[in-house]
């Protein structure tokens, strides 16, 4: 007798993007891999958000709708709904974003135990066109500490996994889902890539996503940083600073480009500089 698969858990939290919502639970829907339960994590929305909620489990038996009363954040929107799901394995997706169809399949077919987690290269969408976000074959905690989230905001990994590492960060107020990443690394050496785009992440509209407030951004970056500077040397503390900062002042002094700014981008970051000075000067004169 065939071995029953393992039910995957899609986690999706919500808060005020009905007109979203809808379009990621369908791809949900989608998925060539079964069984699949849908988890919706309502974040306290004052928007039609329960009503389209209500239309969806009337159709569909495999759906959960979780509401929060008050708002309490994406991360304990997150939390929420691991807790709740019923799946050996969970995959995150975004309410504004979009699953290809074969994502799940394709995603647990190089899973591994050893392995913290599964990621995948993706498309990003703005304005109705679509690029290529490719991501390293495989990463690891020294790889990921050195501030850049290579994963991507969404991967799939064992529930337990996150469970056993205290969830998501509710203290954060950005950068949650890399520190979760981090945090799983830890737990196991090395995650994978599927070579391939399997999701599709919006970047046309940017409403309630926390990335629009720049000093929130800081913030948690910061929060993250000094989480996790105890595995920098004195050289990656100063690049992750100099990048830290670069969020509130996207052109940073001549002085720090040249005191703080990596060798290997320091050219890159001079041209942006000179770019900054040049629009500058236009616009003063």
């Amino acid at each position: 007798m065939t071995p029953a698969k393992p039910l995957v858990s899609c986690i999706i939290t919500t808060c005020n993007r009905a007109r979203l919502l809808a379009r990621a639970i369908d791809s949900a829907l989608a998925q060539t891999y079964s069984p699949l339960e849908i988890v919706v994590v309502d974040d306290a929305s004052t928007d039609e958000t329960p009503a389209i909620m209500q239309g969806f489990m009337e159709s569909h038996q495999n759906i959960q709708y979780l509401r929060h009363e008050r708002r309490m954040g994406a991360c304990a929107a997150r939390n929420s709904g691991i807790q709740a799901a019923k799946g050996e394995y969970v995959a995150g997706l975004d309410d504004d974003d979009e699953w290809l169809p074969q994502r799940v399949e394709k995603m647990l077919a190089v899973f591994e135990d050893s392995l913290a987690f599964v990621y995948s290269d993706y498309y990003r969408r703005k304005q109705d066109k679509l690029s290529l976000t490719s991501t390293p074959s495989e990463l690891t905690h020294a790889l990921m500490v050195r501030g850049i989230n290579l994963a991507g905001t969404q991967v799939l990994t064992r529930r337990t996994y996150i469970l056993e590492a205290d969830g998501f960060d509710p203290s954060l107020r950005a950068s949650q889902d890399y520190d979760m990443w981090l945090r799983l690394l830890e737990q196991r050496p090395l995650a994978k890539r599927v070579a391939e785009p399997l999701m599709i992440v919006d970047a046309s509209d940017r409403t309630g996503r926390i990335s629009v407030d720049r000093r929130k951004v800081f913030s948690g970056k910061f929060q993250v940083y000094r989480k996790n500077k105890r595995f920098f040397d004195r050289s990656l503390r100063t690049e992750r600073l100099y990048f830290i900062r670069k969020v509130l002042h996207p052109y940073p002094s001549l002085h720090r480009v040249l005191h703080m700014a990596p060798r290997r981008e320091l050219a890159n970051e001079l041209r942006r500089w000179i770019k900054g000075r040049l629009v500058k000067l236009l616009r003063t004169s």
